[in-house]
Order: C-alpha cells, then structure tokens, then sequence
C-alpha cells in the first residue's frame, strides 16, 4: 500500500487534488482529517507522532551489536 500525506489549507468547500500515475485506474479510499496542529487541542504526544516515521530510514542496515560480558555480583542476601 502506498499512502500520500498533503497538509493543505481549503480556502472553499471545493478542492482538487493531482493523483500520481500509479493511482489511475485504481480505487481509492479518500479520508479528510483536520490538522491537529492548527485549531485543535493537542498534547503534544500523540499515538500517531512518530508513525509517520514508521519504515523511513534510508541508511545502512541496523545491526544489534553483541552485548559483552557483564561482571558477576554476589547475590543479595
């Protein structure tokens, strides 16, 4: 699935939008939110703000590096 994401101000209760080449031909599903950022009330965390960064990295692939060797304690008695 590919999604497109445009901030935009309406300025009637008309308003066009260009479709990518891929999209012609398909059905499409058009949902129209406000933004939270103007008008509306915000806690500044939301459970959306960083899923906009969901599969955005470019960079090489992430390795998780061995961890080492931990010292031994005793244990607490």
């Amino acid at each position: 699935m590919q999604a497109i994401r445009k901030m935009i101000k309406a300025k009637s209760r008309e308003c066009s939008i260009q479709l990518p080449e891929w999209a012609v031909g398909q059905e499409l599903e058009v949902i129209i939110l406000p933004s939270k950022q103007q008008g509306g009330v915000s806690s500044g965390k939301t459970s959306t703000s960083l899923a906009r960064f969901a599969g955005a990295w470019k960079g090489e692939l992430m390795v998780c590096e061995d961890e080492g060797a931990y010292e031994v304690r005793d244990e607490l008695k």
